[in-house]
Order: C-alpha cells, then structure tokens, then sequence
C-alpha cells in the first residue's frame, strides 16, 4: 500500500519516501460505508454505524450463533448451495427485505428503523413498492426468525437475495 499525503485538500499517492519536510498536519477520517450499485450508472453509499458483518464467513457465523436451533444450517445451505454467492451477497450488498411483507412485529423492528436515515428504496430497481437494503448485522441477529433467501431478479436481471421472515 502506498503512502498519503495531503495539503491544502488535496490528496495524493505516492510510492516514495516522504520528504523529510512532510508533516502531518491532522489525521482525515473518511466514513465507512458499503458501494450499492444498482443501475448501470446509479451507485448509492450506505452508512455503516457500530460493528458490523464484512463477509459471508463473518455473516454465517453470525446467524448460526443467533439461531435458537439448528434449522438455520438447513436454510443456509438451501438458498445459498455456493459459499461463493453468500460472500457476494455481503460484499455487494444484494440482501434486501421487502418492508411490506415483514411480519407486524418487525415492521417497527430495528431492521428497518435502523435505515431510516439513509433508507435506500430499490423501488426503481425492482418495479414494486417496500424493496430496502437489509441491514445484516439486525438480519443475523434475528437469524430465528428467517424463513429463507429467495432469488430475485431486478428489471436488468441482477441477482439479489431477499431476506424472507416467518410471519
């Protein structure tokens, strides 16, 4: 990785030494977000606050922890047959829930009041009402709750997992 520098706001790479003149003059913290791209040209930025899952390893391992039984092994390997596509799904945030199809008591859950800042509505992606990014790390927690992943396709025919409850 190379080193950074930056004065009067601008940033630069560079694979030299710094010279012996550079100073550090504050330390620029940039936020942590995950890169949605849901149309060809449409990218979105979705905030991360607290911890949160980074991979489908980490993810798998949080929903066997949270499962009350072991029925979640069952449906992992069901809906997701490829380790491969569960990393994509975390890596390229193409876990979505429909909020109109929650259970009552999780339509007031965290899982959605957890976006409600920076809510990304995929209406346009998929033509129908209530589509959100998941928030995973409250979609581990309530890993009990999951009835399933169900493929679905956007109108450009891009693979996203729909987080399906039981209600």
């Amino acid at each position: 990785m190379g080193k950074y520098a930056c004065g009067y706001g601008i940033l630069k790479e560079t694979t030299n030494a710094l010279p012996p003149h550079a100073a550090y003059l504050t330390w620029l913290e940039t936020p942590d977000y995950h890169t949605l791209q849901y149309t060809n040209n449409h990218i979105s930025r979705i905030s991360i606050s607290g911890p949160n899952i980074l991979s489908g390893n980490d993810f798998y391992s949080e929903l066997v922890e949270n499962s009350e039984t072991d029925e979640i092994y069952d449906i992992i390997h069901r809906d997701f047959p490829d380790p491969l596509d569960m990393e994509e799904a975390i890596d390229k945030s193409l876990l979505v829930i429909n909020k109109d199809k929650l259970p009552i008591d999780l339509q007031m859950d965290k899982v959605i009041q957890a976006m409600e800042e920076g809510m990304i509505t995929l209406e346009d992606t998929f033509g129908e009402h209530g589509y959100v990014v998941a928030q995973v790390d409250r979609v581990a927690e309530l890993s009990s709750r999951i009835e399933g992943f169900e493929e679905i396709l956007d109108k450009t025919g891009r693979k996203f997992y729909e987080v399906v409850f039981k209600g």
